[in-house]
């Protein structure tokens, strides 16, 4: 556990008007500069807030307060008196100005082992984006000057009892609250994000030998970084492990910790930081960034653009918490601070704090008293409204104001017919690069019927309008521009035929020739002919006026709006950009910050693509909602020279010659004219690339002989003409099998030699690789190559297995199945070599000169020799067609078994009849190779009386060896008796023959 201090949080407000908060029932969007001095007196703070996420058996739940405080061990969380720091309020020259002295939270006591938490009670939308500001002051122990935890800014939805990593933690909502020391006071809230500014150096935080990458290599007791261990999970400050937040910086993940900060945090000084986080529809998406003390727009609480984060980049609150649904979608959560003290303490003080989420909001105040401000504190942009003393009375009327973001785009739209035509809306900060129109309306106090609101009739005692607000847009004179109201509800409509008067429920606020629309539920005869735009002819009261109709009937119900706007100012002379601006009206409406000195622009590029060698004509034209731009406009293309040229009727033409063929990135930039602002826009430009081969021959000769070289020769240019020649590779092809040649282009030219090996007709084709300015082309020719063709059938003889000293006469068939008479050598003898060619003998008929499509033949004899290996020679065919000289292998196999018998016969001898006798006899090969015995078989006489009892003999008798044999004599009856053995086998007559004989008696 490290050693903490106890802090106390201050909480100071920004503006010098009293703080009026709403009524909090469900959700609403709180965004204010809060001040506790009305809490403080006015009991605007608990220890027990509600929980909307867990719903009480209460019928109707108790209204909270402003704040939730929560002790997490120790001293409840109060208030004291302390000075207000100056620094923090940018506006110096309010009226009255900023007081000494007021009321701020103290959480933890200057103590030990303190917890405690703030919440505002109400949760707030978050997905969305939001900017949060705040200033601290953090003090040494003055005893001690020891240092030790800092505070957090904390976004949760806790549903308490979620066990944690050892910070303990209890309650949930808005009565959550972590644990003591190290854990800052959040450690232990599950389902939670947290900021820490940390002033001591625990365990679990980095140290320079085992720094995380986050910016440098030094982390220490003085660090900033994010805490969340997973949506659901209880929250814990180790920075070592999964909880500490990964956040995504040019593609790749990277931990949310600082410790080489600008500052020393806890040094006594006041510091100011902001969070700002980027909704998903914004510009970059789901970015989260943290200043420190950063440079501010002047009399804003807004970093300039040049300020550098301490921590940046991109983290999806929504996929790391679980929200809560504010009625629309999952959207919500908690915001406050949390503190906590250790064995060890230093003082922290919390100055001010603003909240602003980048979404329509609405707020609903009860109007104050004449002569008292009513304050809608939209962070950092803030109205408020004071009746005057001699006005009219505000008892039991809310007034509802309500924050709407528009496009640009659309603003120009809604003034596009009035004498605001052309003008600006002022960007706020916090709007995503949207304007805001602010609409106003007025309701019965704790009810939704909607009444007129108050208005001065004294044109001498006008209602004041004061606006604090910031804005990136510095125009020059900015205004509020004012609706003639917002819309009035009708009692009644009369018509005589010739004009109709309107009866308001309460006043109308219209003057003569303003123009408004009527609608809404009309009752009475044919209401609908009072519907529409008509043109105010008189008032005889502020309740009443005439306009021109030819109905004549009566209608009740409905309303009326204003088409007119009117500056509210009593002279448009230029005021505040950012702080205060103060104005008057009698009434109130739709209220727009605008400038008529600074008019957005923007460029159209329209870049047609041409084909390479022409010229591009890129038109550049610069609109704007502040009328038709003037002045001159650059193009540059490839970051080259700037081209500049004047605009006309806001466009400018450029004519772009000698491109490259390719993509070209085409920039135009307008600089800020007159009243119109700066613009650029980047487009691309598209010069495609092609190429034809113009001429392709093949010659020397065509039609070509085979072994002739042919000469291929092209050229190649561009279509249309360029005005640079081809280069690059080429390759040429003569077919499949067929030779490829390659080479570099000469003048856009080329040529290659092929010698081509055997006739037909070719197609050569010719591919051109392309280069930078040319995509690649092929083209072809056909090319005859002329030629005898030798064909040779069949393609191998082979004479099979032949006993010796016999012979074999075989066949071959050779034609010419080319173009041309083919010349055949060794006419009466071919020629057989190889392997055994002593054994072949090949007589040919054919002529000297084989005509086209004609054939001849080729005897082959085997003459079987005492050779009793495989016999193989080949015959080779000399001639003059490609391949030569064709040869046919040649193939045969010489046997010479032999069969012998010991004895020649078998005689059995006298036996009685039934007696059984039995002889022996041998079979041997005398031949040179195997004798196959494929059966052994007795026939003729008296077969049935003897029999093969034993075989002793292979299928396949090796030369030179003797095998033996068993027969059996049975005679059958008395007298001789025989019978003859015969064997089977591959002796040249195929078999042999022993005789059996014997006696009976």
């Amino acid at each position: 556990m490290s050693i903490c201090s106890s802090r106390r949080i201050l909480v100071a407000s920004l503006l010098t008007i009293g703080f009026l908060f709403f009524k909090s029932s469900g959700f609403a969007q709180e965004v204010t500069y809060y001040d506790f001095d009305a809490p403080n007196a006015n009991g605007g703070l608990s220890y027990t807030c509600f929980d909307p996420a867990k719903p009480t058996p209460i019928p109707v739940p108790p209204p909270n307060p402003l704040f939730c405080f929560n002790n997490g061990g120790g001293t409840n969380p109060g208030f004291l008196s302390a000075p207000y720091p100056a620094i923090i309020d940018p506006v110096t020259t309010d009226n009255p100005p900023v007081a000494s002295t007021h009321f701020d939270t103290q959480l933890t006591v200057p103590a030990q082992f303190q917890a405690a938490s703030m919440w505002f009670s109400v949760p707030q939308k978050v997905s969305s984006g939001f900017t949060s500001y705040f200033a601290f002051r953090m003090t040494p122990n003055q005893l001690s000057d020891s240092t030790a935890d800092g505070i957090a800014f904390v976004i949760q939805n806790s549903v308490g009892g979620v066990p944690g990593a050892g910070c303990g933690g209890s309650g949930s909502g808005p009565n959550a609250v972590g644990g003591v020391g190290g854990c800052l006071g959040y450690g232990g809230i599950d389902n939670s994000v947290a900021i820490e500014l940390d002033t001591y150096r625990n365990s679990w935080d980095p140290t320079d030998s085992n720094a995380s990458t986050y910016n440098t290599s030094t982390f220490n007791d003085n660090h900033i970084a994010i805490q969340n261990c997973g949506a659901g999970l209880a929250n814990f400050p180790d920075h070592t492990g999964s909880c500490l937040v990964q956040l995504t910086v040019n593609g790749s993940p990277v931990g949310a910790i600082n410790g080489q900060l600008p500052v020393t945090l806890a040094d006594g000084n006041v510091h100011q930081v902001v969070v700002q986080y980027s909704g998903p529809a914004e510009a970059t998406p789901n970015l989260l960034q943290i200043f420190i003390d950063p440079a501010f727009v002047p009399e804003t609480h807004t970093p300039t653009s040049d300020s550098v984060p301490v921590i940046s980049g991109i983290y999806n609150l929504s996929a790391n918490l679980n929200l809560m649904n504010s009625g629309s979608a999952n959207d919500s959560a908690y915001v406050g601070f949390t503190s906590a003290t250790g064995a060890a303490f230093e003082q922290h003080e919390l100055m001010a704090w603003t909240f602003t989420p980048h979404t329509p909001v609405t707020q609903q105040q009860p109007l104050s008293p004449p002569g008292t401000p009513t304050v809608f504190p939209f962070g950092a942009h803030t109205y408020a409204v004071t009746y005057p003393v001699s006005g009219p009375s505000t008892t039991g009327i809310d007034m509802v104001l309500t924050a709407n973001t528009i496009t640009p785009q659309l603003f120009n739209t809604l003034i596009s017919t009035t004498g605001f035509a052309g003008s600006v809306c002022q960007i706020y900060d916090e709007t995503g690069g949207n304007c805001i129109v602010y609409s106003t309306s007025c309701v019965l106090h704790n009810t939704t019927t909607v009444v007129q609101c108050p208005a001065s009739t004294d044109p001498a005692s006008l209602i004041d309008l004061k606006s604090a607000y910031n804005n990136t847009i510095q125009p020059i004179s900015p205004g509020f521009i004012q609706g003639d109201p917002f819309y009035s509800l009708v009692t009644s409509i009369s018509g005589d035929g010739t004009t109709a008067t309107v009866t308001c429920v309460g006043e109308c606020a219209v003057t003569p020739a303003q123009k408004v629309t009527i609608a809404g539920s009309l009752s009475g005869t044919n209401p609908s002919g009072f519907n529409g735009t008509v043109t105010v002819i008189g008032t005889s009261a502020p309740n009443t006026f005439t306009f021109s109709s030819a109905v004549s009937t009566t209608a009740t119900g409905g309303y009326l709006t204003s088409n007119n706007l009117q500056n509210v100012f009593t002279s448009y002379v230029p005021q505040r950009i950012d702080g205060s601006t103060s104005g008057k009206t009698k009434n109130f409406s739709d209220f727009v910050v605008t400038s008529v000195t600074s008019a957005t622009t923007s460029i159209a590029i329209t870049a047609p693509g041409i084909a390479y060698g022409s010229t591009a004509l890129v038109t550049v034209a610069v609109s704007s909602v502040g009328g038709t731009a003037t002045g001159n406009v650059s193009l540059t293309v490839d970051s080259g020279s700037p081209l500049i040229q004047s605009l006309s009727s806001g466009s400018a033409t450029f004519s772009l010659a000698g491109l490259a063929g390719g993509v070209h990135t085409l920039v135009a930039s307008y600089g800020a004219q007159g009243i119109f602002q700066t613009s650029t826009q980047t487009t691309s430009l598209t010069v495609s690339k092609d190429a034809s081969l113009t001429t392709i021959a093949a010659a020397t000769p065509n039609p070509s002989g085979v072994g002739v070289a042919v000469n291929v020769v092209f050229n190649v240019a561009g279509v249309p003409t360029g005005n640079a020649v081809p280069t690059g590779t080429y390759t040429v092809t003569g077919g499949a099998g067929d030779p490829t040649c390659s080479g570099t282009l000469t003048a856009g030219a080329g040529t290659c030699s092929l010698t081509f090996t055997t006739p037909g007709v070719r197609t050569v084709t010719v591919a051109y690789g392309g280069d930078s300015n040319y995509t690649g082309s092929q083209a072809m020719v056909q090319q005859s190559v002329n030629g005898a063709v030798a064909s040779v059938s069949p393609s191998s003889l082979n004479f099979g297995t032949l006993y010796v000293d016999t012979l074999s006469i075989k066949g071959v068939t050779l034609s010419n199945v080319g173009s041309v008479p083919m010349t055949i050598k060794d006419k009466f003898l071919s020629i057989v070599g190889g392997g055994n060619s002593n054994e072949f003998i090949a007589l040919s008929l054919c002529p000297s000169t084989l005509n086209p499509g004609k054939s001849c033949a080729i005897l082959v004899t085997f003459v079987a020799g005492p050779n009793y290996t495989p016999q193989t020679a080949t015959l080779m065919l000399t001639d003059s067609a490609p391949g030569s000289p064709q040869s046919v292998p040649l193939s045969a196999t010489v046997i010479n078994p032999q069969a012998s018998f010991s004895p020649s016969s078998l005689n059995f001898g006298t036996l009685s009849v039934g007696t059984a006798g039995q002889l022996p006899l041998s079979i041997t090969n005398s031949g040179n190779t195997p004798l196959t015995i494929t059966n052994l078989g007795i026939s003729g006489g008296n077969a049935s009386d003897f029999s093969v009892i034993g075989n002793g003999c292979p299928t396949s008798l090796a030369a030179k060896a003797s095998c033996a044999v068993t027969v059996r004599f049975v005679p059958g009856k008395s007298g001789n008796r025989s019978a003859t053995l015969t064997v089977s086998d591959n002796v040249w007559n195929g078999s042999q023959q022993v005789s059996l004989s014997g006696k009976g008696k």
